[in-house]
């Protein structure tokens, strides 16, 4: 019976280091980010991004899902996907949007894509 908890404990532990790789993880500080330099009261959509603690999501989006794929130091490539874009109608397309995220502290990142400039984000709020 001992030997048979073992490997059950065993079997839980290598799922458990799989499903979540060490050092994968982005450690921000949940709420409104905005893109400088706008005001962070005075923001256009297309410049917020919210972060839960575990996904991005933006004006019009629903049940995001954001996983890192992959990081060096603090460059994060990431991947975001949502259930609802823009108007927040639901979107099947599949859509996702893979960027390089460098954490420059819980509180400012910097996004970039390639063939566009890089944005500039920093903490303005908590989620409302």
């Amino acid at each position: 019976m001992v030997n048979q908890m073992r490997k059950t404990t065993l079997a839980v532990l290598s799922f458990a280091v799989l499903a979540f790789p060490q050092g994968l993880t982005l450690t921000l500080q949940p709420g409104v980010f905005v893109r400088e330099p706008y005001a962070c009261n005075d923001a256009p959509n297309a410049a917020i991004r919210v972060w839960d603690g575990a996904a991005f999501s933006g004006a019009g989006s629903t049940r995001c899902t954001t996983r890192v794929l992959s990081r060096q130091g603090e460059q994060f490539r990431i991947s975001t996907t949502c259930a609802a874009l823009g108007n927040g109608a639901p979107d099947n397309s599949g859509y996702v949007e893979e960027l390089l995220l460098t954490r420059k502290s819980d509180s400012r990142f910097i996004i970039s894509r390639e063939g566009q400039p890089e944005g500039k984000y920093r903490w303005c709020r908590a989620k409302p």
